[in-house]
């Protein structure tokens, strides 16, 4: 997979030349000055954002020079599975074509919508494919008709064709209100009548050829348990600090009429009368929109002389009007003013609600307690496991991969939803629980009662996965020339101490370059993101804030004695859409002193902080209230109507659709350890996708180039899965070449010894 040979080779003849061969030095240095300089070329050009033709230059090596040995079937194993890509894109273009022309002629808008995305998404030329005529008549429709299934009250089938029409406009943000009302009204039925949102779901699955869904499980449910502990001071509380600390100085008259509006969606999604029956009379319901209309317009016209104390009146009105028609709980009520009105802030601030508290600690902390394991819904709706992590009461216990958990405490697991079930096992340490599995080759259903403890959040990883410990991992994506691979999943209080530890074993028997992947990070603690920045760069600004007056308010800087570990070493750090936060703040950091390449595509453009505030013990407030800037001023948030945001690579490298779903699941079965009952590993196979609920006759054409067999990470690269891992990793061999060809010419200029 990697360079056969390397520049020991060059370093070998440069030592016999100088201990006296006869052979003049001069005749040997011009080999290491070309390699030298073409390679440094390569690396400096990344640097300087010139990736394309820092890409070029890689693919051009200099001839005639020995010591690059395997290091040309590197190179052109990478423009052979360049090529193979740009072939397998065209071939999927004309498919996806194909395919959206039979949609539309089937008037199957949401299979048209979907393979105009993909389309959106395979051709580099995104304006070409917005302006296409085919996809311009189909957006026509689709739109019309999301309409039409608004106006019905069929939330979940506009919510299908708004989605997918967002995607395909997501950098204009064309339909970024219409996804969040329709959002907004299933969010109501999922909080108040869960059922009812069950069988809708249900409903659409089989009209598209699905499998019905299981029979609705109740577990943990109740609108009234979610809304226990909600009272008008947390609200109040929460909606003037945001109108008076908020980072864009959103007016307090907006906020409240986002709340005055989000009461009357409650209002009017005619599905939730069936937990409030009051809604269901016509009457009531028109009165009490109509009182909802004059509050907005008492606000409106009052617009100067909105404060403090115009709010409190105004939610007395409210809650008045709802007593005297309708009679929503106050806490629904409450719930809804305060969710609306914050939602006119940002998409990262929020209330956290006394049902949502615990689980948004756990996110926070890099811990949780609970029993330690991975679970998910398989395509049959069953709770399984994917693996028991390592140390904890589950894996004790001898939970095992893909056993099928039908009871929780006694309770039937069938039709429950993912977050039910981690709601009913996770909760305080040394509680219990009682798990009833079902296993392969096992009669009858096996009982595990387990005491809860705290299961902390592993979030380094290494590229091979070697034991069932969470650090034990083969950290050499390239083992002969010591170039080390950590992917950092979130930012969590343990992310430096850990890869820390990951450098210092890499530094053990020698580290020659690091690739450091941060896609899909979604960030975490800021602290953290500073520790890992010390260690790249010896000194200088990290991340800078600045409030809603255009003040820095916090500068954070590299803290001394954490740098050097990492001091001359070689770095690249891969970046996607899925980079956000604390991940945009290091790999900006990095890029802004010049000490990494970064490559992959755009990051997420998720630059604001966020300060938590307590409301009254039982519940929080997450408020932006300031923005990040990077060493050299950048400001890597996306605000509205911004054309520029987060971490633009210095080398862009776009993924196939089919190479990103076959990358993700190669690279997490890859991750799993498991073992048979001796406690020998079970090499993983690499799952095959989902097959399409319609089977179409083009349908083999998606499986031609998918991947069978075993799940080895090595197959990223040497099966042109993974373009951006590929490209991050001739670019350290090429820095690693340069460095080292550095040293043999160093070593010529010098003076021979001359030997008796």
């Amino acid at each position: 997979m990697m360079m056969r040979r390397s520049l020991r080779s060059l370093v070998l003849v440069t030592a016999s030349i100088v201990a006296g061969t006869g052979v003049p030095l001069a005749s040997a240095s011009a080999p290491s000055s070309v390699l030298s300089t073409w390679a440094n070329g390569v690396w400096d050009r990344a640097l300087k954002r010139e990736g394309v033709e820092s890409l070029k230059q890689l693919q051009s090596p200099p001839p005639d020079v020995d010591a690059l040995g395997g290091f040309r079937g590197e190179v052109e194993r990478y423009t052979n599975n360049v090529k193979a890509a740009d072939a397998r894109r065209d071939e999927r273009v004309a498919i996806v074509r194909a395919r959206m022309a039979e949609a539309a002629a089937k008037n199957d808008l949401l299979e048209g919508l979907k393979n105009a995305i993909e389309l959106y998404t395979l051709i580099p030329d995104k304006q070409s494919v917005l302006q296409d005529d085919a996809v311009e008549a189909l957006e026509a429709t689709a739109l019309s008709k999301a309409k039409d299934h608004e106006s019905a009250g069929r939330w979940l089938e506009a919510q299908g064709l708004f989605a997918r029409l967002h995607l395909l406009h997501e950098t204009e943000g064309t339909y970024k209100q219409d996804i969040k009302r329709i959002g907004t009204r299933i969010a109501m039925m999922r909080v108040y009548v869960p059922e009812k949102l069950h069988e809708a779901r249900n409903r659409q699955r089989v009209a598209e050829g699905d499998e019905p869904l299981p029979p609705y499980n109740a577990m943990g449910d109740q609108w009234q348990t979610r809304l226990a502990g909600i009272d008008d001071r947390m609200v109040m509380q929460a909606v003037w600090n945001a109108s008076q600390n908020h980072v864009e100085r959103t007016p307090l008259r907006a906020m409240i009429e986002g709340g005055l509006k989000n009461v009357k969606v409650l209002a009017t999604t005619t599905d939730v009368a069936a937990a409030f029956p009051g809604l269901g009379d016509d009457a009531k319901r028109r009165a009490f929109v109509e009182r909802i209309d004059a509050l907005l317009t008492r606000t409106r016209d009052n617009a100067e002389k909105v404060d403090n104390y115009f709010l409190m009146p105004l939610v007395k009105d409210l809650k008045k009007a709802n007593e005297e028609t309708v009679g929503l709980p106050i806490e629904a009520l409450l719930h809804e003013f305060g969710n609306g009105a914050t939602g006119t802030l940002d998409d990262y601030s929020e209330i956290i609600w006394p049902d949502e508290l615990s689980n948004f600690s756990r996110t926070t902390t890099g811990e949780f307690s609970g029993v330690g394991i991975q679970i998910t819904l398989d395509d049959a709706m069953q709770l399984k496991v994917v693996t028991p992590l390592e140390g904890t009461p589950a894996a004790k216990a001898g939970i095992r991969p893909n056993d099928v958990i039908r009871k929780i405490d006694g309770m039937d697991t069938t039709g429950i939803q993912l977050q039910q079930a981690v709601d009913r096992i996770t909760g305080p340490i040394d509680t219990r629980v009682v798990l009833g599995v079902e296993r392969e080759g096992e009669d009858g259903m096996l009982e595990f009662e387990l005491a809860r403890a705290k299961i902390p959040i592993h979030s380094i990883k290494g590229w091979n996965r070697v034991g069932p410990g969470e650090m034990e991992w083969d950290w050499f994506i390239d083992p002969e020339h010591k170039v080390g691979y950590v992917r950092m999943t979130q930012f969590t209080k343990d992310t430096s101490r850990d890869l820390r530890t990951a450098v210092e074993a890499m530094k053990r028997t020698g580290l020659g370059g690091l690739i450091l992947d941060l896609r899909y990070n979604p960030g975490g603690l800021l602290d953290e993101a500073v520790n890992v920045c010390s260690m790249f760069v010896p000194e200088g600004v990290v991340v800078s804030q600045e409030d809603n007056q255009g003040r820095q308010s916090d500068v954070q800087r590299i803290r001394p004695g954490q740098s050097g570990i990492l001091e001359g070493v070689p770095v690249v750090v891969l970046v996607n859409e899925g980079s956000a936060s604390a991940s945009e703040i290091v790999s900006g950091c990095l890029q802004d002193y010049g000490r990494a390449v970064i490559v992959g595509e755009r990051s997420f453009g998720k630059g604001s902080v966020q300060q938590v505030f307590n409301l009254g013990g039982t519940a929080a407030f997450k408020l932006t209230m300031q923005y990040y800037k990077l060493p050299k001023g950048r400001l890597v948030h996306r605000r509205d109507n911004a054309t520029t945001w987060g971490v633009e690579p210095d080398v862009k490298v776009e993924m196939l659709p089919s190479q990103i779903e076959q990358t993700l699941i190669l690279r997490q079965d890859a991750d799993l350890y498991t073992t048979d009952a001796e406690g020998k590993r079970i090499a993983p196979e690499v799952r095959a996708p989902r097959a399409r609920k319609n089977p179409k006759p083009t349908d083999a054409e998606d499986l031609k180039h998918w991947p069978t067999g075993p799940a080895r990470p090595e197959r990223l690269l040497n099966e042109g899965m993974d373009p951006q891992l590929e490209t991050a990793l001739l670019l350290v061999q090429a820095k690693s070449l340069a460095n080292e060809a550095g040293a043999v010419a160093a070593a010529q200029d010098k003076p021979a010894e001359v030997k008796n």
